[in-house]
C-alpha cells in the first residue's frame, strides 16, 4: 500500500484549540467510515491533549482510541502518538506536527490541518511542495466555519 491522497484542510482560524477540535471531528468521521486513523502529534503534551479531547470534545460522542503513552490501553481504531505508527495501520494519517512525516508512505491517505496564520501557511506550503515533488498532487479543502 502506498500514499494515494493528501488533503490540506485550510482552516479559518489559527487558534490551536479550534484546530484540534476540528481534528476530533475529522477523526470521528473517519472512524464512522470504519477506517483506522493514526494521529501524529508533535510531542507528549500534544498526545495527552488529543487523548483528552477525544473523550470530551462532543457530549455523547465516543471515539475509541489509544495513545502511545499508555501501554495498558486495549487496541483501538484510532492511535495517537509522536513516534512511529503501529505497523498494522495503513488507512489514514492525520499529521499535526507541522512537518512532512517520514512514515507517510505507510498510509493510503494523509490529512494536514492548516491555520490561517502566516507562519502556519508557510510551513504548509513547504509540505505541499514536498508532497507534490514526490509525485502526489495534494488537494486543498477550504473550511469556511468551524
Amino acid at each position: 500500500m502506498s500514499l494515494q491522497q493528501i488533503d490540506f484542510y485550510l482552516l479559518p482560524t489559527d487558534n490551536e484549540r479550534h484546530r484540534l477540535l476540528f481534528a476530533c471531528r475529522l477523526i470521528n468521521k473517519i472512524y464512522a467510515l470504519d477506517k483506522q486513523v493514526f494521529v501524529l502529534t508533535a510531542d507528549d503534551r500534544q498526545t495527552r491533549h488529543m487523548d483528552q479531547l477525544l473523550w470530551t470534545w462532543s457530549p455523547g460522542s465516543f471515539t475509541p482510541h489509544r495513545n502511545c503513552l499508555d501501554s495498558e490501553q486495549p487496541e483501538a481504531p484510532v492511535y495517537i502518538g509522536h513516534d512511529a505508527p503501529p505497523a498494522a495501520f495503513s488507512d489514514v494519517m492525520l499529521n499535526l506536527t507541522g512537518s512532512a512525516p517520514d512514515c507517510r508512505q505507510q498510509f493510503q491517505r494523509l490529512l494536514e490541518l492548516v491555520g490561517n496564520g502566516e507562519a502556519d501557511r508557510q510551513k504548509a506550503r513547504a509540505r505541499f511542495k514536498i508532497y507534490r515533488d514526490s509525485g502526489i498532487e495534494p488537494k486543498t479543502v477550504n473550511i469556511k466555519t468551524l
